[in-house]
């Protein structure tokens, strides 16, 4: 008996869209709204193409008990098949103490870690015991039956030296490690160099050829883990000098194989005094201080110093540095990037005195590499929080990295991005952002956004499937929001210890958690602070100016 409704009929007891037939054939429409009744996405996820043709060999009774179960799981433990993420959309899961995004799109291995860095992850590694990788099996093991997907990447190479595999986070396998290998895998491979799960061999690892195209599964990493970092940001400021023989003297500079006078002297064999228009002065306590914006090497600034009755500028305390800072860039911006101070530790190496002769305090002696051996730049300047954690800024114009190249940035130098406590590190970090904007957009304007030069990242975020209230630091402290925020959205003021935390959210409405722009929303799960020195959640996948912090991170000395 058919009974129909309105764009529905019922037959044998079922209701069901009457753009289908009860037995087949079927089309395609009818297989999208069949997975809609049952409760799944047919947009955002995807109807298992390897079921496809059984099901239109079947009738629509069958067909929803096959979406059900599709349905069921991806309720119940979304650790369990591949088929979970079919029915809503691919989801961030947890499982023991690692982090897992599946993505079906095959891609070749580089491009795989790629979006996987980019959502502060990489590929599916470290698998050091049989637990980790029977997580794996359980989650991948119908990709053959629902997809038709066998082979999969792994997060392990031998790109850098071949022999020499590595897992992403950077990692060594080393003889007595947990391993897996298929048993027709040898340890030579001079052609193939990219570690792969194979799915009809008992998910055994292999080695492929690393422009093969794969589906690959995504693990979270912690500043605790920093990434091996594929995408090298090379960004270094290179000075080549011309070689001139015999060499030059004090007065003179190479230009194009030849001795010249440099700017600071003129005839007379370079002797005589140029007589610079200064770019600026400023006065405090009994000091002046001059800045010019012609260039010298340390010993022909210092001599120029002193034929004018001085020598070049000693940040001996607080307000001065402050002072000289701010004249600096007020006189210089557009025409330097660095100016000399009057100190030096040409006596003996690592003293550091001022011209004075006074001794300089030193900064902490930092374990790390600083330039993660010239991957990235120098810092411009540093500060330091009341507990001893340091921040690095970094003023040039075209430094722009979007979230996962920022926290690959920081880990060249064993540091991560800032964790702000208090109102000094936030000011700070907001003058900084004010002080550069106008001297970036006119140095690099080419960039889309105008948060893009007002903006820095922080080191705070959510994972995709979390609620807004789950924003937490790098850390791992869940972070604090203004208390209307909390009561306009119903939800209940966090703990006495969280209430406590500093924060500068950019209220109302930050955090909102999205972005609507031409009708079109984008989800914001990265945090950054602008140069209003407020906070906003933002697009990771955008690209800001970055600050590293070195501190308390857990694993970090």
């Amino acid at each position: 008996m058919w009974i129909l409704f309105k764009d529905q009929m019922m037959c044998y007891g079922l209701r069901f869209p009457t753009v289908c037939n009860y037995f087949p054939p079927h089309n395609s429409t009818c297989f999208d709204l069949l997975y809609q009744q049952a409760g799944c996405n047919y947009i955002l996820g995807e109807i298992p193409p390897q079921l496809i043709p059984g099901l239109n060999t079947t009738h629509v009774r069958e067909i929803l008990y096959e979406f059900d179960i599709i349905k069921n799981h991806a309720d119940t433990n979304i650790t369990m098949g591949l088929q979970a993420e079919s029915c809503y959309q691919p989801l961030w899961f947890k499982s023991g103490n690692v982090t897992l995004l599946v993505v079906r799109n095959g891609t070749n291995y580089t491009e795989a870690l790629e979006f996987c860095l980019d959502r502060d992850a990489v590929i599916f590694n470290e698998i050091n015991d049989t637990g980790i990788q029977k997580i794996i099996e359980r989650k991948l093991y119908n990709s053959v039956e629902y997809f038709n997907l066998n082979d999969w990447w792994l997060g392990i190479d031998d790109l850098d030296t071949e022999g020499d595999l590595i897992w992403n986070i950077g990692d060594k396998l080393l003889p007595g490690d947990y391993v897996n290998w298929n048993p027709m895998y040898f340890g030579f491979h001079p052609t193939d160099d990219c570690g792969i799960f194979e799915a009809d061999q008992g998910w055994k690892w292999n080695i492929r050829d690393c422009a093969e195209s794969h589906p690959f599964v995504c693990q979270k990493y912690f500043c605790r883990y920093p990434p091996r970092v594929m995408k090298e940001i090379m960004k270094i400021n290179f000075i080549t000098k011309d070689t001139c023989m015999p060499p030059c003297l004090l007065h003179e500079n190479c230009v194009n194989n030849t001795c010249v006078c440099s700017e600071l002297y003129y005839d007379y064999n370079c002797s005589w005094n140029a007589g610079l228009y200064a770019a600026g002065d400023g006065r405090i306590g009994n000091k002046t201080f001059v800045t010019f914006k012609g260039t010298a090497t340390y010993e022909q600034a210092t001599e120029y110093c002193a034929d004018i009755w001085g020598t070049l500028a000693v940040p001996n305390t607080a307000e001065k540095h402050e002072f000289i800072l701010s004249k600096a860039t007020g006189n210089l911006t557009g025409f330097a990037t660095a100016m000399w101070l009057g100190m030096t530790d040409l006596d003996k190496e690592g003293v550091w005195k001022f011209v004075t002769g006074e001794l300089v305090n030193l900064p902490p002696d930092f374990v790390t590499n600083l330039t993660g051996d010239g991957k990235i730049p120098w810092y411009s300047y540093n500060t330091s929080s009341s507990d001893k954690r340091w921040h690095f800024y970094y003023d040039e114009a075209d430094l722009l990295l979007n979230k996962s190249a920022a926290v690959d940035f920081c880990a060249h130098m064993e540091g991560h991005l800032p964790i702000i406590r208090d109102d000094d590190e936030n000011t700070r970090m907001g003058d900084f952002l004010a002080a550069n904007q106008a001297k970036w957009k006119l140095a690099y304007p080419g960039v889309p956004d105008r948060v893009t030069h007002e903006s820095a990242w922080i080191g705070m975020s959510r994972e995709a499937h979390e609620p807004l209230q789950n924003l937490k630091w790098d850390d791992g402290i869940i972070a604090n929001m203004p208390t209307l925020w909390y009561n306009w959205r119903g939800l209940s003021l966090p703990s006495e210890n969280i209430s406590k935390m500093y924060h500068s959210w950019n209220y109302p409405p930050e955090p909102d958690g999205v972005r609507l722009l031409g009708g079109v929303s984008y989800d914001e799960f990265c945090v950054a602070i602008k140069s209003n020195k407020k906070w906003f959640d933002w697009e990771c996948s955008n690209k800001l100016h970055v600050i590293c912090e070195l501190g308390e991170c857990v694993g970090e000395k």
